[in-house]
């Protein structure tokens, strides 16, 4: 009991939460598009923190009004382009539940059947999503089911900021974990990004370039945050997570 104790106070700890980098720990990316897990830089994140990732992303992609493509051939197209795009970054894992793009508050049961068997398969030590009060009602409805199945899973749950640093309501997010990425990490998740060629499409240059210095890929505001939900594990102070651990 003493051992474990003292473990989840290393790794786990609610006052002072910090993000595992003491053993081999596998993070899981829980996303709505593709491209989100770029906005919060996670992955330049995790690779300070020696961290392994998955991601899921539960929409297919197909709502976007983009000349030549039909939905069903969008779809596809946008498949193809998030697996470069995390491959770049060195996620070689990646999952797609197929939910239509723009509807996933009509699909959270699915969505969470889908991330809890995913959950039980790969065990992850800690899962990243984007913040409950983002204003994309994707991003936000896809916080509510890893809320629920982190909760259910006693699995530590992280936020990332919302591109604005402000929820939905317009609180300011106060984040518990800030971290200064190299110009090098910037231009990395950068050149992840605009693999995801049909995100950008029909978009101006500007707007474009206005995200990129907004989401700190230019090196121009290279400071990235994540916020711990410390309420997740308040039920199961010692952390029976700790009993999903991976066996190596």
């Amino acid at each position: 009991m003493v051992k474990i104790m003292k473990e989840r106070e290393l790794i786990y700890d609610l006052t002072t939460p910090m993000l595992p980098d003491d053993f081999d720990a596998l993070g899981l990316t829980d996303e709505a598009h593709t491209d989100d897990m770029f906005m919060g830089r996670v992955t330049n994140v995790l690779s300070k923190h020696r961290t392994k990732m998955r991601v899921l992303t539960h929409s297919n992609g197909d709502a976007r009004d983009i000349n030549g493509y039909t939905p069903e051939e969008l779809a596809q197209q946008r498949l193809k382009e998030g697996k470069v795009s995390h491959r770049i970054v060195g996620v070689y894992d990646s999952y797609n539940a197929q939910l239509p793009d723009g509807q996933l508050s009509n699909y959270e049961n699915e969505g969470k059947a889908v991330l809890h068997d995913l959950v039980v398969f790969e065990k992850p030590d800690f899962i990243i999503v984007p913040h409950p009060l983002d204003p994309h009602p994707d991003h936000a409805s896809v916080a509510r089911q890893a809320r629920e199945i982190a909760v259910f899973h006693r699995i530590p749950l992280y936020y990332m900021n919302t591109i604005s640093g402000r929820g939905s309501d317009g609180s300011l997010i106060i984040p518990t974990h800030r971290f200064k990425l190299t110009r090098g990490e910037s231009r990395r998740e950068k050149r992840g990004y605009r693999a995801n060629i049909t995100q950008t499409t029909n978009l101006p240059k500007a707007e474009i370039r206005d995200v990129y210095t907004v989401l700190g890929m230019t090196g121009t505001n290279n400071v990235t945050s994540l916020i711990h939900d410390t309420d997740v594990m308040r039920s199961d102070p010692i952390g029976s997570k700790l009993r999903h651990r991976r066996v190596a």
